[in-house]
């Protein structure tokens, strides 16, 4: 997810949290659990993808990493991942392929 989606679903959904509490707080219960729950649940979302993609993680790879045969194209950016495996923990990263430039939208 691109920094600036990531951003506004956050805004959206603190924005829904308020709305939510305002509600239950002038006696529309039922409705302002719903916008409440909604709105929490965008705040886990942003901020499980962030932590599942490794959005912001460096472009490092420590040595217990070892590359693995999964190549893709990250459709964000256009250009080539290969995935990186921890094999004690199973913890993935995606680094672009070695040599490999921008991709075509030029990011």
């Amino acid at each position: 997810m691109h920094a600036a989606v990531r951003i506004l679903t956050a805004v959206i959904a603190g924005l829904l949290i308020a709305v939510g509490l305002l509600a239950i707080a002038i006696g529309q219960v039922l409705g302002g659990a719903w916008t409440l729950l909604v709105g929490l649940a965008g705040v886990v979302a942003v901020l499980y993808e962030q932590r599942r993609y490794g959005a912001e993680r460096p472009l490092d790879v420590d040595a217990r990493f070892q590359p693995t045969d999964e190549v893709f194209v990250d459709p964000s950016t256009g250009r080539r991942m290969r995935v990186h495996i921890d094999p004690q923990s199973g913890e993935r990263r995606y680094l672009p392929e070695s040599g490999e430039s921008e991709g075509p939208s030029g990011r």
